[in-house]
């Protein structure tokens, strides 16, 4: 139980006292990152898509995103059926993932995307969840926006430490954690720079 459960309390902890350490955001990376975003919804036609999405398509993203919370908790459990040294290696990917995600906070410094723009699509159709997602975000968050995700990360993290004790689940984790990529981006509650570092980081991490 102490393996199980104790390094989730880390990994909130580490996230909350990287708030401690968030000063000022800086304007060229915020500029930076909403000029890279925009040229990426440009090319894809992000946002034509959204506005075309029949309405589940829509809930679907922003359950993920939800998922993320719960994401992390599922693997640890299904992990620790396995014993001691299987949930060892799964938390030792997920904290490092995770850490190294808030650790850059005090020198990357931004806030999220839909702190600085207008309602997107997804604000304006407004899925059921939504509520849920900023209400968790507006009590629970540091108010900024971390660059690597860490969201991103620990979904992709937790999928990768699950494949070797239980791979059908593994790959079922993996795929959720690139609906919460896609859903943090289109949400706009991370920049597509975040998600897509958030997920090479635990690659890295897993490699090593």
């Amino acid at each position: 139980w102490i393996h199980l459960l104790v390094p989730g309390g880390l990994l909130l902890t580490g996230y909350w006292l990287s708030g401690f350490f968030f000063r000022d955001p800086q304007p060229w990376l915020e500029r930076w990152l909403l000029k890279s975003d925009r040229a990426v919804f440009d090319a894809l036609r992000v946002d034509r898509m959204l506005t075309a999405a029949p309405r589940a398509v829509l809930e679907l993203l922003e359950a993920s995103y939800t998922a993320a919370y719960v994401v992390i908790g599922a693997g640890a459990l299904v992990v620790a059926t396995f014993g001691i040294e299987p949930i060892s290696y799964y938390w030792t990917l997920v904290l490092a993932s995770e850490l190294a995600c808030y650790a850059a906070l005090p020198w990357l410094r931004s806030r999220p995307p839909r702190a600085l723009e207008g309602p997107g699509v997804m604000e304006r159709r407004n899925p059921a969840l939504r509520w849920l997602s900023v209400a968790i975000l507006n009590r629970a968050s540091v108010q900024a926006n971390t660059l690597p995700s860490g969201h991103v990360s620990g979904a992709f993290a937790a999928a990768l430490a699950v494949l070797p004790a239980n791979e059908p689940l593994g790959w079922i984790l993996m795929a959720v954690a690139i609906l919460i990529a896609i859903a943090a981006a289109v949400g706009r509650y991370h920049y597509v720079a975040d998600c897509v570092s958030g997920a090479a980081v635990p690659v890295l991490v897993w490699a090593i």
